[in-house]
């Protein structure tokens, strides 16, 4: 919920961007190891809404533009379903068009 960082290391390029409070914490998990202790981490729903919701010209997509945006511009292969109401959760908190049409899409079960 802070400022917008870029961070460059060996294992990649991340980027932080702000966002409102109260989509922060909406599909986050907990995770704990005895090894490496605990980290918050992105569920898939959450890192596809954010991506989606910060991908800058995309413009507000219909059903079928979503579909082709994410198997022709992301490439996306879902392996397991996708939460539909964990998106549209997401969705109400970013107050976000094109992830409402997202959820709509896995709803029909077009992904």
């Amino acid at each position: 919920s802070k400022n917008e960082k870029l961070f460059e290391t060996p294992v990649g390029r991340f980027s932080y961007k702000k966002i409102p409070l109260q989509a922060y914490s909406i599909g986050v998990d907990w995770i704990y190891d005895e090894k490496e202790g605990g980290k918050f981490i992105a569920t898939a729903e959450k890192a596809l809404c954010d991506k989606i919701r910060y991908d800058r010209g995309i413009g507000t997509l219909t059903q079928s533009a979503m579909l082709e945006y994410l198997k022709y511009d992301l490439r996306l292969e879902i392996t397991n379903p996708l939460d539909s109401h964990l998106i549209e959760e997401i969705a109400i908190a970013y107050r976000s068009k094109n992830l409402k049409t997202l959820s709509e899409v896995i709803k029909k079960g077009k992904l």
